[in-house]
């Protein structure tokens, strides 16, 4: 694999784990300003990986709407 390559798959990962954080951030914010503290508990123990995956699953060509929390 090539230096260029590597970048490019390098960036790629770190957008994803960028927008995994601000869905995991925002449904914080949610749970927090609707009071619900037992939401905000639950959401503190999930891995941001599982928590900004919506339909949890992998299927990105699906497009599974969203989670009901």
């Amino acid at each position: 694999m090539n230096e260029e390559r590597i970048k490019q798959v390098i960036e790629a990962k770190k957008q994803i784990a960028d927008a995994a954080i601000t869905i995991w951030n925002t449904r914080l914010e949610l749970l927090v300003s609707a009071g619900d503290t037992r939401g905000v508990l639950d959401q503190l123990r999930v891995p941001v990986e599982e928590a900004a995956n919506n339909c949890n699953c992998t299927n990105t060509v699906i497009g599974c709407g969203p989670q009901k929390m």
